[in-house]
């Protein structure tokens, strides 16, 4: 994952520097930094709310790309953060899976989704909006009543987290 800055757009790339190092030397100015994890992502959102003011007076939008990735590492965090806090329990097995977090029956797809959220809600309260990138796909579908076939672009994460992101974000863009 990398962090890219510009006057008025901070752009994240979520992936490997070699592969987005092409994309960023193709903008004029643009400096980034590496985010590897979720951790990283949340030290640079809340050095951009902390210092919104006096050094990063002009941001405006901070670009995610892509979600999935973000979403990716963001389980990574949640099930370390699970096990961490639970380790100490009688009985504990640690969490190995999202579905083990919190319990189980898809919480830990909530509490994916808030660590995420709390982070863009932050960014938005000092003016700065958040803009997703996600890897797509089609899929086929047999609606039941006609059985007629036909095939639509989604985006390639679960459709919980799709659906519960598109109610709460302004754009989400799916990379063909």
């Amino acid at each position: 994952m990398n962090f890219v800055k510009k006057n008025l757009a901070w752009w994240i790339f979520i992936t490997e520097y070699r592969r987005c190092k092409k994309g960023v030397s193709a903008i004029d100015g643009v400096t980034y930094e590496d985010v590897p994890t979720y951790k990283k992502f949340v030290e640079i959102c809340n050095d951009i709310v902390k210092n919104k003011n006096t050094e990063y007076p002009d941001l405006r939008v901070v670009i995610v790309d892509t979600l999935d990735q973000l979403i990716a590492c963001t389980e990574t965090q949640a099930i370390a953060d699970w096990n961490k806090e639970n380790l100490g329990n009688k009985n504990f097995k640690p969490a190995k899976t999202l579905n083990s977090v919190q319990g189980g029956f898809g919480a830990g797809y909530d509490v994916v989704f808030d660590m995420i959220y709390d982070k863009v809600r932050a960014l938005g309260k000092v003016g700065v909006k958040v803009w997703y990138t996600c890897h797509s796909k089609t899929k086929d579908i047999i609606d039941p009543v006609t059985s007629a076939a036909y095939t639509t672009l989604t985006s390639n994460m679960a459709q919980r987290y799709f659906n519960d992101l598109r109610q709460k974000f302004m754009l989400l863009v799916l990379l063909v």
